[in-house]
Order: C-alpha cells, then structure tokens, then sequence
C-alpha cells in the first residue's frame, strides 16, 4: 500500500491530534504526545507541567550528604543502578555494567589524597565490592542511602531515569547479563551532574507503511551519579574479584567507575538526529537488563531537537550522545 502526499498528510494530522488529545507522563516532566516524521527534525512546543519524578526511588533509602566524606566516588556511563533490599549484599546499592560491546571497557580511576589517578582494569564478569571494614578487615553492615533533596533539587538522585518507571518499563523485570557487576556497601547517592542539554524520550512508530518517531520531554536527566562516604573513623575497601586497595582512615580518596567508549573510537561516531536509535547514542543497551517480551514497545533517548544542526557531523562526547547511567526502581540488584 503506497500513500500520495495528500493522503500521507492527512493521515498525519489524524495521528498527531489523537495523540494530543492524550497525556504521557515521563521522567521529570508531563507533555502532550507529538509525532516527530522521519527527516522532519522539529521541535514544537508543549504543554509542561511538574510532576513527580522517577516514582519507585521514592521506597529506596533516603539520605543527606554525609558530614566530612572522607571517600567521593563518580559513576560515569552505561552503568545500571539498583537497591538490593534483601540477598548477599542486603542494603547495599548494586551497579551493572552495561555490556554493550568491545569499545565499552568497564575499569576504576582511584586517587588518593588529590594525587594521580591509578587505573584498574575489570575483568570480564568481575565482581566489584566498595565498603567500610573493621580492624580485622570483614565488611562492616551496607548501608546504601538515597539524596532526595528539597534545598538543592538538582541534587536529587531521582533525576536518573527509572526504567521501571510507568512511562518506561512498568512490572517488567530485570535478568541482567552484565560485563561486571559492582556492589556499593556505604554512602549517598545524589545526582553529581545532569546532561547539558534537553533529552526526549523516543519510540520509533510504524503504521500504514509510514515510520515515525513519537517524542515526550525528558529535559536534563542525570548524566554522572556521585556517592559521598564518611567511613565513620573506620577503613575502606575496594575489591576487584580478589585483588584489594585499602582504603585508610585520615586519607581522602575519589574513586571513579566507568563504563563508557574512549571518544576516538569510530564506533562512538553517533549523528543525533539519526532514525535508527544505535546510531544516535548507546544508551539503549540499557534494555538487556529487562526482559521484555517481543511485542513490548521499545523505547530510547534522542537531544531534543533542534539544539544541535549536526546532522553529517559525528559525536564524540557524552555531552551530546549521552553516554549515561539509568536506575531500576522496582527490580533486585545484579546479583
């Protein structure tokens, strides 16, 4: 079945006024449906109005900045957030790292007292522990904690998407596999810093042989997540499979995480406005964590047009394909 220009207009106009005449509620914000056609990149505006934002954080553990962290970490790229409320690491927060291919090396930057960073390879299926000890160096209780912040908003941990969240993948539970899997046992988890620019969330739509992109406003998610640990006059310890740092009381360390491509990687070369959600951004790899059936919609993350006119240029940097982590509300952890 083919479709002249008449006829091709007339049934976007029936499509896109249905779809206004209904809500769709996403992460941070409200917004009116809209049709986004294919090589028709415009950005119109809509009615927003705040809502509540990311809904299953809200039975995590909620916590303040520590007094005196003596220990900060960053979590930066595909990393997949999680609280284990019950299981081996009970109370602590469970980290996946996202396997979404050779040019996504999962490993560890520490640096001790402002000094130079030392890199720490992961392995493959390696199991990452971060916590306090006691004086006979056995893991002290996890103790994961949760910022909602009413002073500082932009602080709140709960600007990280939730993928089980009722405008994403509401019920549908998680399975992994991860490249490895990290476990956080002390700390507070707070937005550390939002994307740069404007997100929508994205599905890609198919009727009557004609192909669509059907947009909802995200604005600006959270890009890296931080975790701020007062160890409490106690050690630390970072443990990579059975290699350990320790962490010593009196010192102050910045322990990064990270899951994402080295920006001269030609598989890193992503043109935002691209129909096909793998060469935009990486971040629906994030969809192997659940297991969704067939026939489940799909959904993904585009820059909200039209803040960037690149439509033949590459991009390089997490600024502009965000390379960025998301949580999982209502699922247990990696375990």
């Amino acid at each position: 079945m083919s479709l002249n220009r008449r006829d091709y207009l007339k049934q976007l106009a029936f499509t896109a006024g249905a779809l206004a005449a209904s809500r769709f509620e996403v992460f941070g914000q409200k917004v009116h449906r809209k049709i986004l056609p294919h090589e028709i990149i415009a950005n119109q505006d809509a009615e927003i109005e705040t809502v509540d934002i990311a809904e299953n954080f809200k039975s995590w553990p909620v916590g303040t900045h520590p007094a005196a962290p003596s220990i900060t970490v960053f979590f930066v790229g595909l990393l997949d957030f999680y609280y284990n409320a019950n299981g081996p690491d009970e109370k602590s927060c469970g980290i996946g790292f996202v396997d979404s291919g050779m040019h996504h090396m999962p490993h560890v930057e520490l640096k001790e007292n402002g000094g130079l960073p030392i890199a720490i390879a992961i392995p493959p299926n390696a199991e990452v522990r971060l916590g306090t000890i006691d004086a006979q160096e056995q893991w002290l209780p996890a103790n994961a904690l949760f910022l909602i912040d009413r002073g500082k908003p932009y602080d709140d941990f709960r600007w990280l998407i939730d993928m089980q969240a009722k405008s994403w993948y509401e019920g549908v539970p998680t399975k992994g596999p991860y490249a490895a899997k990290l476990f956080v046992r002390n700390g507070t988890f707070f937005t550390k810093k939002r994307t740069r620019y404007n997100l929508d969330q994205v599905m890609k739509v198919e009727t009557l042989g004609l192909a669509y992109l059907r947009t909802a406003a995200l604005t600006q998610p959270a890009e890296i997540i931080g975790c701020e640990i007062n160890t409490g006059g106690n050690d630390a310890l970072l443990k990579v499979n059975n290699q350990t740092w320790k962490l010593t009381n009196g010192k102050s360390y910045e322990i990064s995480f990270i899951n994402k491509c080295d920006g001269s990687d030609p598989a890193c070369c992503f043109l935002w406005s691209d129909f096909k959600e793998a060469k935009r951004n990486d971040f629906h790899h994030h969809r192997k964590a659940l297991d969704l059936k067939a026939y489940h919609l799909r959904y993904s993350v585009v820059l909200a047009p039209p803040l960037l006119k690149r439509r033949t240029q590459c991009i390089f940097n997490s600024d502009e394909a965000p390379c960025m982590g998301a949580g999982y509300g209502g699922g247990p952890g990696p375990a």
